[in-house]
């Protein structure tokens, strides 16, 4: 993909979980996720993300699936990091991004063994945001284009 056009074509097919437990923080990031995203599920916290994510993509046999999780880090009751393993468990290819104002190695280093695919601070800024968004969909597309290539040779 090259162009922002692209891109946000793209997106817009594409279903967001969104997890922010800051109330003035996830409004304002919807905001600039809605010019991305048409389907944004959002939850609170990491334990009603993982619902979220488990009820849709697991009991639902993928009928409308999240494509990608945005979270932040640091929530109540479960954090982004905490949330993202229980869902890596689950799913392991499904692309999360770490949205946080936290730049605290022990989180990078975290985020890295658990197979983040992205960590994008706040504010966010676009050109960081579209570099990130770009590489996840190249990674989504190259999944949906393996998993017909396997059906395509299951079917000879």
């Amino acid at each position: 993909m090259n162009s922002f056009k692209d891109i946000v074509t793209v997106s817009k097919k594409l279903n967001l979980l969104y997890v922010e437990d800051n109330e003035d923080v996830r409004k304002a990031t919807l905001y600039f996720l809605e010019e991305f995203f048409d389907n944004i599920t959002i939850a609170t916290n990491g334990t009603e993300g993982f619902d979220q994510f488990y009820s849709t993509n697991i009991e639902r046999n993928r009928t409308h699936p999240i494509h990608l999780i945005i979270t932040d880090i640091n929530m109540p009751l479960e954090s982004g990091l905490e949330m993202s393993k229980r869902i890596r468990e689950l799913d392991e290819q499904i692309p999360i991004l770490i949205l946080s104002a936290y730049s605290d190695t022990n989180y990078f280093l975290e985020s890295i063994s658990l197979g983040i695919d992205g960590y994008i601070l706040k504010p966010i800024q676009m050109n960081q945001f579209i570099k990130v968004l770009n590489k996840v969909i190249t990674k989504i597309n190259n999944e949906i284009s393996l998993k017909n290539n396997l059906n395509l040779l299951q079917q000879y």
